[in-house]
């Protein structure tokens, strides 16, 4: 179920509503009552968490990390 937001045309007051079908009309504001709300445009952000890479203090070519190269020449 999508989650919308409306704002009041009378008070101005913006809220969330979880709304189960398209065709439902717009919620009345939880602020004054007022049955003028409209649906505003909202934008979709995921989240995506990312893992850092491990911390490099050689070549990739050298075992173990112990890289005469670290450091430069």
């Amino acid at each position: 179920m999508p989650i919308y937001e409306y704002q009041c045309a009378e008070c101005g007051i913006v809220h969330e509503v979880l709304v189960q079908s398209a065709s439902v009309r717009s919620p009345d504001c939880p602020g004054c009552g007022s049955k003028n709300t409209r649906k505003l445009f909202s934008t979709f952000s995921p989240q995506v968490k990312e893992s850092a890479p491990p911390p490099q203090s050689g070549c990739m070519s050298c075992p173990n990390n112990n890289c005469p190269h670290a450091g430069g020449a």
